[in-house]
């Protein structure tokens, strides 16, 4: 597994889970983690996340790669993502605004759960 840090704080993890299909043909599966680490201050976002540490895991795919492409491909692929969204991660609202739309997120998904079992009763 990879691990970078940012300099906001951010962690990234790059877990590679890629498979073999069949033959030299492999199904490459990048999973990529990014979480901040919780602080005191964040007492309604601990409700949900009890782990200290807040974060969401995007799968990156690609099937029918031969093994001669194999590590190329899994380079590209990693380093396209992490170009792309690195920016985005780096900002210094980032955080802020990761939160925010992980609490609403979290209130959502609650309050649809509480509307499912009134109508189950």
């Amino acid at each position: 597994m990879e691990r970078i840090e940012l300099t906001n704080g951010v962690l990234v993890e790059v877990e590679d889970k890629t498979t073999l299909l069949s033959g030299d043909l492999y199904m490459i599966h990048l999973a990529i983690t990014f979480s901040i680490a919780l602080e005191d201050d964040d007492v309604e976002l601990r409700q949900y996340c009890p782990s200290e540490r807040l974060g969401i895991t995007r799968a990156l795919n690609r099937p029918g790669v031969h093994l001669r492409e194999l590590d190329e491909v899994k380079r590209r692929l990693k380093e396209s993502f992490l170009n792309t969204t690195r920016i985005y991660m780096e900002n210094p609202k980032f955080v802020g605004r990761f939160k925010q739309t992980c609490l609403a997120r979290f209130r959502e998904e609650q309050d649809k759960a509480r509307k499912a079992s009134i109508h189950e009763e």
